[in-house]
C-alpha cells in the first residue's frame, strides 16, 4: 500500500487491514493497494480518504419568555463550518426563514 496523492501515514504498508492516519483539516489523500506476483502484471485499487471538518457546535441562544406577543426573534449562532437549520421539536410554530446557506 502506498500514498498516491495527498499526505498520510500508513502503519504497515504490507498488511491489507492496516491503519492510516491523516492530520486534521479538510483535505484528502489517495492510497493504492497493490497485489503483485512474479511474471504477472500487478493488480491495483485506490481508496480516497477525506477528512472533513466537524460542524460548528450549535447554540440556539437563551430561552425566550414574552407576554401576549406572537412573534419571536431567534438568535442561534452562525455556522462557521456546516449550515444551520431551525426545526420545530415540540408544539406548533411557523418558522419564516428556517435555514442559512451552507458554509463550505
Amino acid at each position: 500500500m502506498g500514498v498516491v496523492t495527498g499526505t498520510a501515514t500508513i502503519t504497515n504498508t504490507t498488511f491489507p487491514t492496516t491503519n492510516s492516519y491523516r492530520r486534521s483539516g479538510r483535505k484528502s489523500a489517495t492510497l493504492r493497494w497493490t497485489i503483485s506476483m512474479v511474471y504477472c502484471a500487478p493488480s491495483t485499487d485506490d481508496v480516497i480518504l477525506v477528512n472533513n471538518a466537524l460542524p460548528t457546535n450549535a447554540n440556539a441562544g437563551t430561552d425566550i419568555n414574552q407576554c401576549n406577543i406572537s412573534s419571536f426573534t431567534l438568535a442561534g449562532n452562525v455556522a462557521v463550518t456546516g449550515s444551520g437549520l431551525w426545526t420545530v421539536v415540540t408544539g406548533t410554530a411557523t418558522i419564516t426563514t428556517a435555514s442559512v446557506r451552507p458554509v463550505v
